[in-house]
């Protein structure tokens, strides 16, 4: 039953759970960006999702955007930035079995770990920029093997970490610390008998 939401109780990880039911994987980031749209609608009645939302003071030469934007009926916001990162594998799109697809291999884990601390910093500006919004989320779905237990020279999103920059890494750094959420395997999109997609979760607030 879909219920009605305010800023203050909306719960992503409902929304993954909502979004499990229904699909298995997906295709691309575009594919999961819809997705997570239609099960936001699908979880909450009194919203709207906006997709590719530009900043509130951006201008047409500026070109920023945040990939989802919920608004709620009291025009209160929450800004969502997603990454979906897979090593070649196939999956099955439908809990159903119905359709299956072949994921290419993308880049390295370390590049991941710059573009999702990016999305993080975007979230902070356009906090930063909004009177109407106080939390937003980043969220990384991928299949890569240990993904949450390594670390690198740039940064790392370790389990029990914030999203800790070296000191040589000021274009990285985020103006707080946020804790790292790999969510339980209720979360999770299994593709395979010993694989699964793990889902990272991080609230960035004011």
């Amino acid at each position: 039953m879909r219920k009605e939401v305010s800023e203050e109780n909306f719960d992503i990880r409902e929304v993954i759970k909502t979004l499990k039911k229904d699909r298995a994987g997906f295709t691309l980031e575009g594919d999961l960006q819809f997705c997570m749209g239609m099960a936001v609608k699908k979880r909450y009645k009194n919203v709207k999702v906006i997709m590719e939302h530009k900043f509130p003071n951006d201008n047409d030469k500026d070109n920023r955007h945040v990939d989802m934007l919920v608004r709620f009926s009291d025009n209160k916001v929450i800004p969502i930035e997603l990454k979906y990162k897979h090593q070649g594998c196939k999956i099955k799109i439908f809990n159903d079995d119905t359709q299956k697809y072949e994921l290419s291999n993308q880049s390295c884990r370390k590049t991941i770990r710059v573009a999702y601390l990016e999305d993080i910093k975007r979230i902070e500006t356009y906090l930063q920029e909004s009177n109407n919004s106080n939390i937003g989320y980043a969220i990384l779905v991928t299949n890569y093997s240990k993904f949450e237990y390594c670390e690198y020279d740039t940064c790392t999103l370790n389990h029990d970490n914030t999203s800790e920059t070296k000191p040589d890494s000021n274009a990285l750094k985020t103006k707080k610390d946020y804790p790292m959420e790999w969510l339980e395997d209720e979360y999770t999109f299994p593709y395979a008998k010993d694989e699964k997609f793990l889902v990272l979760v991080t609230t960035i607030k004011k």
